[in-house]
């Protein structure tokens, strides 16, 4: 089992981080005006290397300019994934089962490589 599959099941089940060194960080991105399935979203995010492990994880709203819209969190079965690029930015990929747009949070879980 990946890293990054292990600390997506401890998270599902609500156990700990696994490292304490690790940073969380809520992003409002703005997935576009234009509705798509899928995309990628670049953010500032601080003290971000090349190499750092990103774990990104959709949050239920609210959301700017649509309040808690938690039925599209559940209805539209959005995944993100996070990897940091460049230093000090990270790149957040999405997919969904549906065509979405605007803005949405995302949770960003970053390790020091």
């Amino acid at each position: 089992m990946s890293t990054i599959q292990h600390l997506a099941n401890m998270q599902r089940r609500g156990g700990a981080s696994a490292s304490s060194s690790g940073s969380r960080t809520v992003l409002d991105l703005d997935f576009g005006s234009t509705p798509r399935t899928s995309g990628k979203v670049s953010a500032i995010l601080e003290g971000a290397t090349v190499g750092d492990t990103v774990l990104a994880s959709l949050l239920a709203g609210p959301y700017t300019g649509k309040g808690t819209n938690a039925d599209e969190f559940e209805m539209d079965a959005i995944s993100v994934a996070g990897r940091v690029e460049t230093a000090g930015a990270v790149s957040i990929y999405f997919t969904s089962n549906t065509k979405v747009k605007g803005h949405f949070n995302v949770e960003v879980q970053r390790w020091p490589s």
